[in-house]
């Protein structure tokens, strides 16, 4: 009996340690997505194809091409907000909304339909709400971000469906200052640093989770008591420089998220990382890296007329990332964002766009103290150009000038 009660006992402290066991993105590809550099979906550029290295300025620029500061411009948003919807089209004709609200085992059946529809990697849903102001080649930012994570190992099966909750809180500080040269010809150069927050938890079974939300009472407490959190911090950084020229032309070159690793503990469950976000006290500590980029970006904005401003840009993305894929047109297009706008009396916009080959579409208005964008777009979720390309729609709110 003794030695049945010790052996009980250690079978406890090893599921527990197992359930403590931090889920590390360098080697669980179930939080590979998060190895991502950190991006605030910029309505403008995302409906242009998420080209607009050389043509970011603004609070943009921190985010994108901190050259873009120097332009030396007042820009303040306070707040801008942006909800991003993924798999708008399939949801929509899916029937799973109307289902998860009428509840049931046939609400159950069908979200669980709907997530193994996703694939292996997908998101639902995604939240942005930021600040920030430029000023004589200053720029300040704060951004928190709120993304659902979609997993399915197999591909195939319902019963591996899983989600994880990532936060983002991102503190921005950027400098950039312009050389003027004769002939019309200028140099911006700049640099961003970020203090990067983190924190997501480990993968929770769809199942459970749309069973919760179809049942009684509070849904969400034993997730709460039970779901570990892994958080951290990164400090990485941005430089960028960009050459103006004459009729409107620029082209950027721009290192991004240079220094981007984690430094990461684990949290025995969401409700200890409420009281406790930086995890002090814990013990299980890891690292992981998330993605360097070196990008090319080529751009036209004509501003001769205040009534009718045409822009087209080209960016190369990761540059480096060439070399890991074949050498052939899809490979190529992987890299390639091209997008394009037409600007009416400063004040309503239109964009076309493709990234890595899949199509982007936008509006924009500006109402001088509100701004509002809307975009539809597909982006890739798969290993090359071509395999597996995801809808989106991004609205966005700015207050500010």
């Amino acid at each position: 009996m003794k030695r049945f009660s010790a052996l009980c006992i250690l079978f406890l402290i090893l599921a527990a340690s197992v359930a403590a066991a931090p889920a590390n993105p360098s080697s669980d590809p179930a939080y590979e997505a998060l190895t991502a550099p950190f991006e605030i979906p910029d309505t403008r550029f995302t409906a242009m194809g998420d080209a607009g290295l050389a043509l970011a300025r603004g609070t943009s620029a921190l985010y994108v091409n901190p050259a873009g500061l120097a332009d030396g411009k007042l820009d303040i948003d306070l707040p801008s907000i942006s909800i991003t919807m993924f798999n708008p089209a399939r949801v929509l004709t899916s029937g799973v909304i109307q289902d998860l609200t009428s509840g049931g085992q046939n609400a159950v059946d069908k979200g669980l339909q709907f997530l193994e529809s996703l694939g292996v990697y997908n998101k639902i849903m995604q939240i942005d709400a930021s600040a920030g102001f430029t000023a004589k080649g200053f720029g300040f930012g704060f951004a928190v971000q709120d993304i659902i994570h979609t997993y399915n190992g197999s591909g195939s099966s319902a019963v591996s469906s899983s989600v994880l909750n990532q936060i983002n809180a991102v503190l921005s500080i950027g400098y950039g200052y312009r050389f003027d040269l004769p002939m019309d010809y200028s140099i911006d150069v700049g640099a961003a640093v970020r203090f990067n927050y983190i924190a997501y938890t480990k993968t929770i079974g769809a199942g459970t989770i749309l069973g919760m939300i179809s049942g009684s009472g509070n849904p969400f407490d034993s997730i709460l008591q039970e779901t570990p959190m892994m958080a951290g911090f990164s400090i990485p950084i941005d430089i960028g420089v960009t050459a103006n020229m004459p009729l409107g032309f620029s082209v950027s070159l721009a290192a991004r998220n240079i220094n981007g690793r984690y430094y990461m503990t684990a949290i025995d469950s969401i409700s200890s990382w409420q009281k406790n976000p930086f995890g002090s006290g814990y013990t299980e500590k890891f690292t992981f890296d998330s993605d360097c980029h070196l990008d090319l970006g080529v751009a036209w904005q004509w501003d001769e007329f205040w009534w009718f401003r045409p822009s087209l840009a080209i960016d190369f993305v990761d540059l480096i990332g060439f070399k890991d894929h074949p050498f052939n047109f899809r490979g190529f297009m992987g890299h390639v964002n091209i997008g394009a706008e037409l600007e009416f009396v400063n004040s309503i916009a239109l964009r076309i766009g493709l990234a890595g080959g899949y199509l982007s579409l936008g509006v924009g208005f500006d109402l001088h103290v509100l701004k509002v964008d809307l975009s539809y777009y597909w982006r890739e979720y798969g290993e090359i150009a071509g395999a597996k390309g995801v809808d989106a729609c991004t609205l966005n709110f700015t207050l500010g000038w």
